[in-house]
């Protein structure tokens, strides 16, 4: 599926119209690494990508942060180990570091997603906690607002 889709046709990195991106420094990055209480789980770069038309990334050496991609809507697809598995509205993707890895946005209906790379002492942890409830490291975990609504009157009282 994604070879077909990305050998003939233009690949994007970033540069969405709309998107939102923030790299931090690599002298916040050391701050965050020298005290103690961000030591544990800090985010390296954050962002939004909507409708991100032509999304493509490859990674032959993995990423030296962890990746955590929450799709919005539309569609993409993420392939390790040569098995590719797709990504709907509503799921996660979990990218351990330093692990080979090709993603991309649907060709006929883009994904919009919410993305973050974070490192840490705690990172481990955190990247299997979210992979428990993943299937090919891919999660669900949908906003609902109907539900956010019914919990916040339940717990208001």
């Amino acid at each position: 599926m994604p070879d077909k889709i990305y050998k003939e046709s233009i690949k994007k990195k970033d540069g969405f119209k709309g998107q939102k991106a923030i790299v931090l420094p690599k002298q916040v990055i050391n701050v965050c690494q020298a005290q103690k209480l961000l030591s544990n789980l800090y985010i390296t770069d954050i962002g939004f990508y909507p409708r991100a038309e032509y999304h493509y990334r490859e990674r032959e050496q993995g990423c030296n942060q962890n990746i955590l991609i929450y799709c919005t809507s539309g569609m993409g697809w993420f392939t390790l180990d040569g098995k590719t598995v797709p990504i709907k509205e509503g799921e996660y993707l979990v990218i351990p570091k330093n692990l080979k890895h090709r993603y991309g946005a649907d060709e006929k209906l883009p994904w919009s997603i919410y993305w973050a790379h974070f490192n840490g002492a705690a990172a481990q942890s955190f990247v299997e906690l979210l992979l428990k409830n993943c299937t090919d490291h891919v999660g669900y975990a949908a906003y609902n607002e109907k539900e956010q609504y019914c919990l916040m009157i339940f717990t208001k009282h």
